[in-house]
């Protein structure tokens, strides 16, 4: 291993000039993804971090609870929805006419 080292040519040094600049970092994602993401970043930390472990990372609400400290998952519950309604309201007008907010 140490011989196969050796016998490399050494690493060439990169300067600005040289090295072509990144693709554009666009994710690709529309207005009101960018939209939903921000709404969920926003919300309250209490309830953004049930949200990210039950919605997000795919936690049971009784998981979460114990990896919060909580001694219920009602907790977890009711952070959950009340991050879920604060996220309807504010994205309410990405919702199409026809049809009605699901908050499970």
């Amino acid at each position: 291993m140490a011989r196969r080292l050796d016998e490399q040519p050494p690493a060439v040094e990169l300067r600005d000039g040289l090295a072509p600049a990144p693709a554009s970092s666009d994710s690709g994602l529309t207005p009101g993804s960018r939209r939903m993401f921000a709404a969920i970043a926003n919300l309250p930390e209490a309830e953004g971090e049930a949200f990210d472990l039950v919605r997000i990372q795919g936690l049971t609400q009784a998981e979460a609870a114990q990896l919060l400290g909580l001694s219920r998952a009602a907790t977890v519950n009711r952070r959950l929805n009340r991050g879920l309604e604060l996220l309807a309201g504010a994205l309410s007008d990405l919702r199409p006419d026809d049809e009605a907010p699901s908050l499970s």
